[in-house]
């Protein structure tokens, strides 16, 4: 089969670059191949695993998510939020957990600060609300 440069990129690194022979890719309305001399358009991808084939038959799964896929002039670019490899894909997970984890208590400890802030502030107001009294 006929081959065609791919490059893919994620919103924090180049991912992959490289001749393939195929990159399917998950659309909002289910799967679709490119092939060598697609036509020239622009895909909106959805989150998913896609597939790339390599000219010896060989396959590497990896996740995408929201993004964009661009053919012209027989090159394909794949841009992405988010791109794993299948096999880095429970190291991935377990990170954005702890991410998440880590941003959910940050977010407590800041409202928490909020409205401590905001006591503080009443209590301010109302000292010099005293003291407006008393001149």
């Amino acid at each position: 089969m006929k081959e065609f440069p791919l490059k893919m990129t994620s919103s924090n690194r180049h991912f992959f670059e490289g001749n393939i022979v195929s990159l399917k890719i998950v659309l909002s309305d289910g799967s679709y191949e490119i092939l060598a001399e697609h036509a020239d358009c622009i895909f909106i991808t959805a989150t998913g695993m896609a597939t790339i084939t390599f000219a010896d038959n060989s396959k590497e799964k990896f996740l995408t998510s929201n993004g964009v896929v661009n053919v012209i002039k027989g090159e394909v670019s794949l841009l992405s939020n988010t791109l794993v490899w299948e096999k880095d894909l429970e190291e991935f997970i377990a990170n954005r957990e702890n991410d998440i984890k880590r941003e959910t208590e940050r977010r407590k400890q800041s409202y928490q600060e909020y409205k401590m802030s905001t006591v503080e502030l009443a209590k301010t107001f109302a000292k010099l609300k005293d003291k407006n009294n008393e001149l």
